[in-house]
Order: C-alpha cells, then sequence, then structure tokens
C-alpha cells in the first residue's frame, strides 16, 4: 500500500566515476558496491524526513524514517520500500556496462563532466540527468561545437519553395513557377554564429525532392545563419520584464502557454502569446515566407530581457510524440505489440528521413529550438534552462525572475503512468529503436545533461545499421 495522503516526491543523486577508479568509500549500505555511488537519497513528503549527514562526495547519507504525527509502521515500511525501489532502479538501470548491468541508460563520464547525476520522475520512465542546470551544459564549449561542417559557405539565404525549407541560395534550384533564386527575398550572409545541430548536418545538401508546404509548423531552417523558432512570450503586469521561452514540442509548450494564459486572466500576466498567434503585417526585416508567425525573427521577442526554455530527457520526449494527440493502450493488461511496433517505426523513420524527406513539426531536436537566433542571425542567449521533471521549481523561478505568477496544471498528457512504463520498457527493448532515438537527439543528452543510454555506442549501434558517428 502506497501512503495515501502523502505526495511522493523522490530524488537521487548518483556519482558514476566508480568504474574508472574514481574515489568514493560507500559508508552506513547494506548492498555491494557499485559503479553507482548512492550519494543522497531524499523522500520528501508531509509525513517522512530525512536523517544523517553527508560530507561531500565520499560519503552516503542513510535515509531514515522519522515520525511526524500519527504514522503506521506499515506506512514507514512502504516508505523504506520506495527509497529501495529508486536505490535499486539507479544501481540497475543506470550501472556501468562493465558491473553486468543489462540497464538502459548509462551514468557515466561519456556525456558530462561533473558525473554527478540526480535521479528524478519522468512520464515515462526515471530519468538520470546532471545535477547542475542545463544552461551550464547548453553554454559549454563541447555542446555548442557539437556538429561541425568545415565548407559552409557564407551564403544568403533563402526559402527553397521545391523543398519547402530556409537554406543557402546556393544549394536552391529554380523552381519552375517562380522567380530564380537569386531574385528571391533573403536574408544577409552573416556570419554563422548560432550552434550548428542534427538538423544542419543530416539534411542532404543536394536535397531537391519536391515537398508540401506546410501551413502549421515553423519551416525548419538547415545551414543558415537565422534560425526562426515559435515562441511563448509574456510580461509581467508591471511591464518591467518581458518573457520568451522557445516552444519546444513536447516539452510542455501546450501547458506553458495555457499557464500563462490563465496567469493573465488573473492579472499576474500581460500581453501572452502562444506559439501559434499570427501577427496582422509582417515585420519589415523578416521578408520571408511565414514572416506572420509569432517567432524569435520577431522584433519584441528579440527586445526581451528574460530569455528561459523548458527542456526534456530525449527517450520520455520522442515516447510523447508517438501519440501526441492520443493514449497509449492496455491489452489484456499488458502493452499492446501494435502501439509498441508503431513507436519503433517512428523511432526508425526519424533515422531514416528525418529532417529532409519526413518534417515532423514535433521531432526537432531540442538542441535545434534551442539553437534559435533573431532575424539578422544573432543567437539567443537562454539565461535559465528548466527540467521538465523538476517543472514545479521551474515555474516558481521561472516567476521569480520574470515576475509571471504560474500555477501548475497538466496538458495533452497520454495515459498511466505504470502504463507508460512499460511501454518505455518495451519500445526501448529493441536496440536498433534505440539506437536511432539516440542517432537524432545525442546532442541533446550532451547539451541538457540528460544520461545517454550505456547502449548508444556506435560500436552497438552499427550492429543494427544505425551510426552514430
Amino acid at each position: 500500500m502506497r501512503v495515501a495522503a502523502v505526495s511522493v516526491m523522490a530524488s537521487v543523486v548518483v556519482q558514476a566515476n566508480q568504474c574508472s577508479g574514481g574515489g568514493g568509500e560507500v559508508a552506513n549500505i547494506n548492498e555491494p558496491t557499485n559503479c553507482l555511488l548512492l550519494l543522497q537519497t531524499q523522500l520528501q513528503t508531509n509525513a517522512l524526513g530525512v536523517g544523517g549527514e553527508s560530507k561531500g562526495s565520499e560519503q552516503i547519507t542513510t535515509p531514515v524514517v522519522q515520525e511526524k504525527g500519527a504514522i503506521d509502521r506499515e506506512d514507514r515500511d512502504e516508505a523504506r520500500m520506495e527509497i529501495d525501489a529508486l536505490k535499486y532502479r539507479a544501481k540497475t538501470l543506470h550501472a556501468d556496462k562493465d558491473c553486468g548491468s543489462p540497464g538502459v541508460p548509462e551514468a557515466s563520464s561519456a556525456n558530462s563532466s561533473s558525473n554527478v547525476f540526480k535521479l528524478s520522475v519522468g512520464e515515462f520512465h526515471d530519468v538520470l540527468h546532471d545535477f547542475r542546470a542545463p544552461v551550464e551544459q547548453l553554454q559549454s564549449h563541447k555542446c555548442k561545437a557539437f556538429f561541425r561542417i568545415d565548407d559552409l559557405p557564407q551564403s544568403p539565404s533563402v526559402v527553397d519553395t521545391v523543398s519547402q525549407v530556409f537554406r543557402p541560395i546556393a544549394e536552391v534550384r529554380a523552381s519552375p513557377d517562380g522567380p530564380p533564386p537569386n531574385e528571391r527575398p533573403s536574408l544577409g550572409a552573416e556570419p554563422m554564429l548560432r550552434m550548428l545541430t542534427y538538423e544542419d548536418v543530416a539534411f542532404p545538401k543536394d536535397y531537391k525532392e519536391m515537398h508540401d508546404k506546410d501551413a502549421w509548423c515553423e519551416m525548419l531552417a538547415v545551414r543558415t545563419p537565422q534560425r526562426p523558432v515559435k515562441v511563448i512570450t509574456a510580461s509581467s503586469p508591471s511591464g518591467e520584464q518581458m518573457l520568451v521561452m522557445p516552444a519546444i514540442w513536447k516539452s510542455a509548450s501546450t501547458t506553458l502557454t495555457s499557464m500563462m494564459e490563465e496567469a493573465q486572466s488573473k492579472g499576474l500576466a500581460q500581453n501572452c502569446l502562444g506559439p501559434h498567434a499570427e501577427k496582422e503585417e509582417c515585420e519589415a526585416a523578416n521578408v520571408l515566407d511565414q514572416c506572420k508567425k509569432h517567432t524569435t525573427f520577431d522584433g519584441h521577442a528579440a527586445e526581451s530581457n528574460v530569455r528561459a526554455a523548458m527542456v526534456r530527457d530525449p527517450l520520455d520526449r520522442f515516447m510523447a510524440s508517438v501519440y501526441e494527440h492520443g493514449t497509449w493502450s492496455t491489452c489484456n493488461g499488458k502493452v499492446c505489440e501494435d502501439q509498441v511496433a508503431h513507436a519503433r517505426e517512428v523511432a526508425i523513420r526519424l533515422a531514416n528521413e528525418f529532417p529532409h524527406k519526413w518534417r515532423s513539426c514535433e521531432h526537432p531536436s531540442q538542441s535545434y529550438f534551442l539553437s534559435a537566433t533573431d532575424v539578422h542571425g544573432k543567437p539567443y542567449i537562454w539565461d535559465h534552462v528548466f527540467r521538465l521533471e523538476e517543472m514545479q521549481a521551474g515555474i516558481e523561478r521561472l516567476g521569480d525572475v520574470s515576475g509571471v505568477k504560474l500555477s501548475m496544471h497538466e496538458e495533452n498528457t497520454s495515459g498511466d503512468k505504470q502504463l507508460k512504463q512499460m511501454y518505455f520498457d518495451a519500445v526501448f527493448d529493441d536496440l536498433k529503436t534505440l539506437c536511432s532515438i539516440c542517432k537524432v537527439y545525442l546532442q541533446d543528452f550532451e547539451c541538457l545533461g540528460y544520461a545517454k543510454p550505456d547502449r548508444c555506442t556506435q560500436e552497438q549501434c552499427s550492429t543494427v545499421d544505425v551510426s552514430l558517428a
């Protein structure tokens, strides 16, 4: 029985340098030493406290259940079971493969220089992420230099009316029913200041196929200095702070928009605009198609003084995208094989056809959205980056820095948490599916501080014909 009267919020901080000979003695724990050193477990409820002390990263805090009021023995036993379950998941799911654990994510130094990770509750699985704020990794040299294109020309940028993408003019061929590329409206040949992303390197330079025009999604921008991204904007009640957030699909963009609209209705925000808002007229500097969309190209967005983003674990984000407006079903109490198969097909299609043949609105990398620029090619610097797994703390901090006070609620959910965990395990049990998602979102693991799955290596993924190179 779970303690019904309390809300259990658990987090585990883990140190992942034990296999490399890194330090740390484990104190006061009966489990065998593993590649993960559990530094601290916190079970935060209105009924339970956590005892013990921690001295740096070399000792472990032993959870102690303390009575506060009339808490019976069964409740305390259940709380201990919660702690034990988190320890088990951290040690089995996130242990280094050399320690004999077949788990999914790896908490190694492969994608974080700190080696200190925290286990948080995600929508589909327990998420292991860097203890530091994501903004630190996002601004690191390793993140910004994750992808390189050595022969990138400094070229004007135009809309390719055949392939329906924003790209350098040198890559664009003439359209049979339009002006030649050099006569089309264009943005200047600015230096490339923004971070390159998977979309820049995966979209073939010689791609010339016809593509349908999408009036809803923002047109992709590949290898261009300028990159427009849809945004959510709002002002504080005083008007002193202007908030802008990239509308990262499947990272609470719908929820955040709804929360800001609610705040405005209560007088806690003003001038709220969601990502699908459109202007009556285009601004003079933006001469491209879709210039009426609400993006980082807009002057008021570029003038914002609070720039924040909400990100999430790449694997959870993919799972949330599979049935964007639907739910995961059960078949005789188990996962439905057709839905598992569909999720795997989506993953493989992403690896093979995105972003050139398949322009799925919800699937660009989070790094793509975070590499947005203004209309002149100046990158947005995101001062505050919050994790969806820690959304409550994130929106509280967002309110502090922006003056826009939001209230928590959920939008666009897709089913029961336990069922989602079952689907997560079933979908990513397949190596090709896992490697396909890692291929597209590898930069997100690095730049946002999420632990990369231990099976996502070039050696293992090459066995299923997926290249991570």
